[in-house]
């Protein structure tokens, strides 16, 4: 112990490493004051040369570099140490040379090289190479110029053999201590290294089965290298067997998630490695048949001394039931809205619309029932069942919105022409003018597969609303079927060219009970069901209108 604490000082030292390159370190500085000192006794009893000024300032750096050992500045004792070893060396290899003595001052520039590989600290790596490079322009600078330091004298055979057992001594106890702190640090390493790797085998196991019993597929994503590996799980998550879901990178993950949500997924991930905020995010994946789950995805970052992140560690838990559950119900909750809503909607203007020709009926018989004539009773009877059409019209309506809503869907295959044959023979008990006409463009045997009942429903309505707006006063009013076949639709445009409808109106046309004008016959309800209809068979409603030159209502149903 009190080597040790001549050698580093009495304080702890934490890394084993640093340890025994601060113990090395005072060895090395011990080692140079004993061959000044050796050096010097040799010299006087031999009555050589003295060069006294030179070694004596050489034993004293070698003290300063001791005593900075023993305080804690490693590195500022490093340089002191192998700054004197590399000019007394180069001093006296320039003697050698101009000389031509032989007493192997050369040596130790290796010596100082491997010195500043040993006792340096991994993370000084300019010091390092700095102190590899300065012996070696010593030696150039020495040995190809005619520099000179010293006095020049030819020293007898007994020095020269004296300076060389010297010199190899030193250098050879140098490096063997050297080689010795470079094997002992070598096989610490690799103990710490095989037995971290033992508790990081256990760790993972450990870990894998609390995972694997949660669910949740560990990822890990190696930035610098970009290698991304994915625990068995997510394999099992995406319903790959054992085995085939490997993936070598972030861009090969990245083609699992989910089209759409890839911006998404690479904007949160370089948030969180940009500004460190929190990564959680959901987001669809694909599976191995193409279907998709939802995934809840957290992971984080770690960074280097610099900043830069390194690496990310995360996990993701299918939550596929959970999100389907939230839709269902956010559907509920959107449905129980928008019931409630038309519900108040509902209860009012039915009560108006039933009640209007009711008390109107009501009125006529009332008059009726006090007159004798018979021509004006054959009038009042007229207005009667126009105000029971009506009222009758009404409660169709009702009961085509009745089972929009309710009724589930009963798709088959039928011909579409005679659907619209039929549908256009239907309403031919509709007044209308003398030339009013309605063409069917549409290829004989075009077969559908739909809901037949709610098209008939759609259908009804989008004539019946051209025949009752057609304009009288045009030569040729008229109504047309377009039916045209695209990629995934078949496309109805239902066309006329009746009154139209106004600009401000556009907006507003598919609003239950709502009427373009205060002159409109109907009661409101008709394109709002045409819309509803629509919408349980996967269809779509769009329409173009000029007032006073007609309207052009398109239906798009899906091809199934």
């Amino acid at each position: 112990m009190n080597v040790r604490n001549f050698l580093v000082g009495t304080q702890y030292i934490h890394s084993r490493a640093e340890y025994k390159n601060a113990i090395l370190r005072g060895q090395a500085s011990l080692l140079v004051m004993a061959a000044g000192a050796l050096i010097l006794i040799t010299h006087s009893l031999l009555s050589l040369p003295m060069y006294g000024p030179l070694y004596v300032a050489m034993m004293l750096m070698a003290t300063v570099s001791l005593w900075l050992n023993r305080k804690g500045f490693y590195t500022l004792s490093t340089v002191f140490l192998l700054t004197i070893v590399n000019l007394v060396v180069f001093i006296f290899d320039l003697r050698d040379v101009i000389a031509d003595n032989n007493s192997g001052t050369s040596f130790f520039y290796v010596v100082v090289s491997m010195g500043s590989l040993v006792l340096f600290d991994a993370k000084e790596k300019i010091l390092t190479g700095l102190f590899i490079i300065i012996p070696l322009g010593l030696y150039l600078l020495s040995h190809f110029t005619h520099l000179q330091v010293l006095a020049v004298s030819h020293l007898p055979l007994t020095l020269h053999k004296s300076d060389q057992t010297i010199n190899f001594l030193v250098a050879f106890i140098t490096c063997l201590l050297l080689i010795r702190l470079l094997i002992d640090n070598n096989t610490l390493a690799e103990k710490l290294l095989l037995a971290n790797e033992q508790q990081l085998i256990r760790s993972k196991k450990r870990y894998e089965l609390a995972i694997k019993g949660f669910r949740a597929g560990i990822w890990e994503w190696d930035i610098p290298a970009n290698k991304v590996y994915c625990s068995p799980v997510w394999g099992t998550m995406l319903g790959y067997n054992d085995g085939e879901f490997e993936l070598a990178n972030f861009e090969q993950f990245m083609q699992v998630v989910y089209p759409d949500d890839r911006p998404t997924v690479t904007a949160a991930v370089q948030s969180h490695l940009r500004h460190r905020v929190p990564y959680l995010i959901e987001f669809r994946m694909l599976k191995k048949d193409n279907s998709i789950i939802w995934v809840l995805d957290s992971g984080l970052a770690v960074w280097d001394e610099q900043g830069n992140a390194i690496q990310m560690v995360g996990s993701a838990t299918d939550i596929t039931e959970r999100k389907e559950a939230e839709r269902k119900l956010h559907e509920q909750n959107d449905l129980l809205v928008k019931t409630n809503a038309e519900l108040d909607r509902f209860v009012y203007s039915t009560s108006h619309d039933l009640r209007s020709p009711l008390s109107s009926i009501l009125g006529l018989t009332n008059i009726a029932e006090k007159t004798s004539d018979l021509n004006e009773m054959r009038t009042l009877f007229t207005l009667i069942r126009g105000r029971v059409d009506k009222l009758d019209s009404f409660i169709k309506e009702i009961i085509d919105y009745s089972r929009n809503s309710r009724l589930e869907l009963e798709t088959e295959e039928f011909d579409l022409r005679k659907e619209l044959e039929e549908a256009a023979e239907g309403l031919a008990h509709m007044p209308t003018p003398d030339q009013f006409k309605i063409s069917i463009v549409c290829p004989s045997h075009f077969l559908i597969t739909t809901d037949k009942k709610r098209l008939r429903v759609i259908l009804n309505n989008l004539l019946g609303n051209a025949i009752k707006y057609c304009d009288k006063n045009k030569k040729n009013p008229h109504v047309t079927i377009h039916v045209l076949q695209k990629k995934h639709i078949v496309e109805l445009r239902v066309e006329d060219n009746g009154i139209g409808i106004r600009p401000e109106h556009h907006s507003k046309i598919f609003n239950m009970f709502y009427r373009a004008s205060d002159k409109s016959e109907g009661s409101g309800l008709g394109l709002y069901i045409v819309k509803e209809t629509l919408s349980r068979i996967k269809g779509e409603i769009s329409f173009e209108s000029k007032y006073g030159e007609g309207s052009v209502f398109i239906v798009c149903l899906p091809v199934a």
